[in-house]
């Protein structure tokens, strides 16, 4: 092991340490140095270490909601540029902005634009569709076009984009740690360890280049420290590149503060220092409370609580605020004077402190009003409780931050104020250019802030990603977050509480006071004195900050792990120099470092190999089975991005049928569906405009207003007849349900809807009566459209349902289409299925041969779940064709049965499992009469196969 030096000046002359390995005197005076005690091929294996882990990280499967809201809108700015025009949904932000809304701006900002044309504000501060991420969706759409071929997209693209993003991001986690002084070993393990943590969070969309830009943050700052002041300049095409791939560039403006601030504060004399971080402590818990009273959401609170608004004061009417400034002035004053004993400075900065700490959390002492709907109360909650943890927490890292800065100022690293002045001049040098090279200009910065923010942030917050790491700090949750694992996120947390205590501890281990240089009697150790490195501090509050971003927020999980993993591994590292130096002193009276130990390097390289072969092993094993493999839940779309993405189910024939029979208007569809609906659709080669319009999409604040989203939520709960039916507690009748409807179908005619998609995870189940779907608040929505007699089936197949309003024209005109068979439809089984479909809904006799026929066709082309529940549920209530459907139910089973062991190895045996259960679980009864033995066999197969179609779908996951 060696010594790490991280200091301001050059690190090779920091010390002049040495260590002599097989005869040989290697260098400590750089952490660099360290590894040469390890074989040229030695780094090869480390490194392959790191890839292995990076290319297991890539191996999760998430959910690709964003990625099809990506390619569709790069497919509009490929083809249209990029503009603030919102061309997917009939409810998003219109462009701006105008002169009417301006109005609308708080009044600092209508003084603003006094001076400037309405042309000059559209162009620096554009209003509408803010698309942060727009270079990222262009690249996405631009891979996914560019390997295609023969008109197809080439989705897989996308996957090697993943794969190679996070090979980048392991890189420069490496490199991050070995620029702050760990070991190669140590720097591959933290690495590693920081691709295990973020695994689950690692998709595919445009929030993952942040996982790769803030450690390459990290490192221009380290550079700039450790190396050469002027990698600094690294910031600028940092910043642009990262502004307009992803909004999460506001990480380096927010980061850099406390960075710059810390150097500065280390550089003033111990006085100041004391008064600088005092009066800095004061301002910034008052900034805290005024945002906090300043968010409407709190004056909703207020007015709901104690029956009125709060006083509307600005803050030079807070008399806080007079206060903290004269306590300001009076803490320079004490500084100023050279009569005022130290003592009494410290107890008058210790004094206030307290006390304001004690007066300001008065004012987040909000009383929360009774009775509130349990998403708002969450959402309450969540404002709340996180003002007043990011208050207390504040204020205990502010306190310790100052004890170090003043108490232990000789031992943090230092940055000459020149050397800050460059960092200070990039940092600006980085914002304007942030402005002037992003489409959106100022916009890009002050929609930002917009939403984190502002009065309905707590309500985006809601979504899952956005909610704590960990489930015990989300109360209003029901069941554990299914957005990512927070079990590593954990032992990482682990890891930092246990590094930095141990760590601090070992800052205190000092050579002895008086020893007598033992004789080198082995001539086995040469070195000189040993001593710790400065304190880092700027950077290790960056890293602490990251890390309670994600303890706030699980989507910065793997930010936060590329950030700590470093930091954890250098503590360790310079404890158990620390130690070793300590226990080498009372060996031969010098505090120094000990011999890098054979032992030690040999069971690191064996470790490394250790894991090559077993991880590896496992991981290239499992990826063939997975990804390679026939997929039993597809066997259609079983393509690796499909796999990796469950993109399987998105509405790709449902997209065809909008497409070919070109449906236009305005439909209500599952958000996060919205962005693959979209980008189904032919856009009008004109404007890009899609012709079939959203209600919304999984674009959130850059496109829709707060009111939007919770009409959305409103409809898709049946609005506030299912609320009070719900807190009645009775039972739902078809009656209820019928009322229900009726609301839903009233509120969808006002945004002149007549179409309706919907997964088939929303839609209940044939024949399930409303008691039943009491137990599925998913189910609500078509249910009571189902009852309520508007809204028809216009097509189906086994991932999605859409339906058309039978009264409107266009619904009319299609669904007598249908009938005629001028509809195209994108397969014959989903032709045949809607048809059957159609035909079953009248309950008319005289139409169950004709359903029969159609459903028969549609089952024996594709044998699943939706054809199966029509034969099982629906053609078998008819007496004039009952017998034909079961003889077909019974062919089908009979032939699944006795190749059970064929089909298994196949692509979709699931659907073929899940349609074989379901035959079997109509058969039965039908069957015991007749022929019991028969009646048996299905009875052991539905039995033994309880839960097994689950169980193969999760096999199929990773």
């Amino acid at each position: 092991m060696a010594q790490v030096n991280p200091g301001p000046r050059p690190i090779a002359k920091s010390f002049s340490s040495a260590v002599k390995y097989d005869g040989k005197e290697i260098g400590i005076d750089t952490p660099s140095q360290l590894p040469s005690i390890f074989r040229r091929w030695t780094y090869i294996l480390f490194w392959a270490v790191m890839f292995l882990f990076a290319f297991h990280a890539c191996t999760h499967m998430v959910a690709a909601g964003d990625t099809w809201v990506a390619l569709a809108c790069g497919r509009h700015f490929v083809n249209h540029g990029v503009n603030t025009v919102e061309p997917f949904s009939f409810n998003s932000h219109p462009a701006g902005p105008t002169e009417e809304s301006i109005k609308t701006w708080p009044q600092w900002a209508q003084t603003l634009c006094k001076p400037f044309s309405i042309d000059t504000i559209r162009y620096w501060h554009p209003t509408g569709w803010i698309n942060q991420n727009w270079l990222t969706h262009v690249m996405f759409y631009w891979l996914v076009e560019k390997f295609g071929s023969d008109g197809e997209y080439n989705y897989n693209a996308l996957v090697y984009w993943k794969f190679g993003l996070f090979f980048l991001n392991v890189i420069v986690v490496y490199l991050l740690a070995r620029t702050l002084g760990a070991s190669v070993p140590g720097s591959a393990a933290a690495a590693s360890f920081a691709m295990f943590v973020g695994r689950t969070f690692f998709d595919i969309r445009p929030a993952c280049f942040a996982n790769l830009m803030a450690p390459l943050f990290l490192l221009v700052l380290a550079l700039a420290i450790y190396r050469n002041i002027r990698y600094i300049w690294f910031l600028v095409p940092v910043t642009v590149f990262w502004a307009n791939v992803h909004g999460g560039y506001i990480y380096i403006f927010i980061m850099l503060i406390p960075f710059v601030l810390i150097h500065l504060l280390a550089n003033l004399p111990k006085k100041w220092t004391l008064c600088a971080c005092s009066c800095l402590l004061w301002l910034i818990l008052f900034g805290l409370t005024r945002q906090f009273m300043a968010n409407e959401l709190y004056q909703e609170i207020h007015q709901l609580s104690y029956g009125t608004p709060p006083s509307a004061t600005s803050i030079f009417s807070d008399g806080a605020f007079w206060m903290i400034l004269l306590v300001c002035g009076g803490c320079i004053a004490l500084t100023w004077s050279d009569l005022i004993p130290s003592g009494l400075r410290t107890t008058f900065s210790i004094g206030v402190s307290f006390l304001a700490f004690l007066i300001l959390m008065i004012r987040l002492m909000i009383s929360i009003p009774s009775g509130l709907p349990d998403e708002t109360l969450r959402q309450v909650q969540s404002f709340v409780g996180g003002y007043q943890f990011t208050f207390v927490l504040g204020f205990v890292a502010m306190v310790l931050g100052s004890i170090l800065l003043t108490m232990a100022k000789t031992r943090l690293l230092q940055v000459s104020n020149r050397k800050i002045g460059w960092i200070m001049a990039a940092a600006a040098s980085s914002f304007i250019a942030m402005v002037l090279f992003n489409p959106f200009h100022l916009t890009n910065l002050t929609h930002t802030f917009e939403i984190s923010v502002s009065k309905h942030a707590a309500s985006w917050r809601s979504v899952n990603e956005w909610r704590p790491a960990f489930n015990w700090m989300d109360p209003g949750s029901q069941g554990p977050n299914p957005v990512g694992d927070e079990e590593a996120f954990g032992v990482l947390c682990i890891l930092v509480i246990l590094a930095a205590a141990i760590w601090i501890a070992t800052r205190w281990i000092r050579a002895p006071k008086t020893s007598a240089i033992l004789p080198d009697r082995s001539n086995r150790l040469s070195v000189s004195a040993f001593s710790m490195p400065k304190i880092d501090l700027a950077m290790i509050v960056i890293v602490a900050l990251t890390v309670l971003m994600a303890i706030r927020s699980r989507r910065f999980i793997p930010l936060a792990a590329s950030a700590a993993c470093p930091m954890i591994v250098l503590m360790f590292e310079q404890a158990i120099l620390a130690i070793s130096a300590r226990r080498q002193a009372g060996i031969t009276g010098r505090f120094a470092l000990p011999e890098y130990p054979a032992w030690l390097r040999n069971g690191l390289i064996g470790s490394a190999g250790l894991v090559l072969i077993v991880f590896g092993g496992y991981t290239f094993g499992k990826y063939k089975r997975i990804y390679l493999d026939p997929w039993l839940p597809d066997g259609k779309r079983d393509s690796i991005f499909m796999r990796m993405t469950a993109s399987n189910v998105k509405p790709f024939d449902a997209g065809q049928f909008i497409r070919e029979n070109r449906l236009t208007g305005n439909m209500f569809n599952y958000w996060t569906e919205g962005g693959a609906i979209a980008f189904f659709q032919d856009p009008d080669p004109e404007t890009g405009k899609t012709p079939l319009q959203l209600f919304m999409d999984g674009r959130a604040q850059a496109a829709y207003n707060i009111d939007k989203f919770d009409l959305w939520r409103t409809i898709k709960g049946g609005g506030p007849v299912m609320e009070k039916l719900i807190r009645s507690g009775k039972k739902l009748t078809d009656q209820d349900f019928r009322q229900v409807g009726q609301w839903i179908h009233q509120e969808l005619a006002k945004h002149k809807v007549w179409v309706i998609l919907m997964p088939a995870t929303e839609v209940p189940y044939p024949g399930i009566s409303s008691e039943q779907v009491m137990s599925f608040p998913n189910h609500y929505f078509l249910k009571a459209l189902q009852i309520q007699g508007n809204w028809s089936i216009a097509y189906l197949d086994d991932f999605q349902y859409l339906y058309v309003r039978n009264d409107s024209p266009e619904g009319k005109d299609l669904l007598a289409r249908i009938f005629k068979g001028e509809v195209q439809f994108p397969t014959e089984s989903s032709k045949h299925l809607t048809l059957a479909t159609l035909y079953l809904q009248t309950g008319n006799e005289q139409y169950a041969q004709q359903a029969l026929e159609h459903a028969q066709r549609a089952f024996e082309l594709e044998p699943n779940q939706a054809s199966a529940l029509r034969m099982v549920y629906e053609v078998r209530r008819y007496p004039s064709v009952r017998r034909q459907a079961e003889e077909t139910l019974q062919a089908f089973l009979e032939d699944f049965l006795d190749r059970r062991d064929e089909y298994a190895k196949q692509g979709g045996y699931c659907n073929r499992l899940v349609a074989a259960r379901i035959a079997a679980n109509g058969l039965i009864a039908s069957t015991q009469a007749t022929d019991p033995t028969r009646a048996k066999r299905y009875q052991d197969f539905f039995t033994s196969t309880e839960g097994l179609p689950s169980n193969l779908s999760q096999e199929a996951k990773w």
